[in-house]
């Protein structure tokens, strides 16, 4: 009997998934609880940046995201008969949540049949400056700058 030889891989090591960033990540991409998957998903990211850059995988993903990171987002705001859009600031958490799904969003456009390859293409193009991410973020502050007069401000009398 001949021995039948399975096509394996290259394995590639990467970081450990307790990192918050990724432990976030894992969490936001989790569907119905199946956390193994998400993880999976995580891990083929990590392992497609590795591959194609050929530089550490997380420091990259982390710049991705801080890059892709609105500072505010707007709410629109009922006074009286108007209705106004305030500016909001977000906290780190906040804005790593809205980059982290933009990024995933706008990664289901792109071509390829595996999730973790195209969301390594998406997270490259952000790192490039070339990513529809990008301009999400530009469109998010331009309409917060139009509407930064709605803002509440207090008048203290020294």
């Amino acid at each position: 009997m001949a021995a039948q030889l399975a096509y394996r891989e290259p394995t590639i090591s990467v970081p450990g998934l307790e990192e918050p960033l990724l432990d976030y990540m894992i969490g936001l991409l989790m569907r119905q609880g199946k956390r193994t998957i998400a993880e999976k998903h995580v891990i083929n990211l990590l392992t497609q940046l590795r591959l194609v850059t050929g530089q550490e995988p997380f420091p990259l993903l982390s710049k991705a995201i801080q890059i892709a990171a609105p500072l505010v987002m707007t709410r629109n705001e009922k006074k009286r008969i108007k209705v106004t859009t305030l500016p909001l600031p977000l906290n780190e958490t906040q804005q790593a949540r809205k980059a982290i799904l933009w990024i995933v969003k706008l990664s289901d456009r792109r071509p390829g049949k595996k999730f973790g390859h195209r969301l390594a293409m998406e997270v490259i193009a952000v790192l490039n400056g070339n990513s529809d991410v990008l301009r999400l973020k530009a469109e998010q502050h331009k309409l917060a700058f139009v509407n930064r007069a709605n803002l509440r401000t207090r008048v203290s009398r020294a």
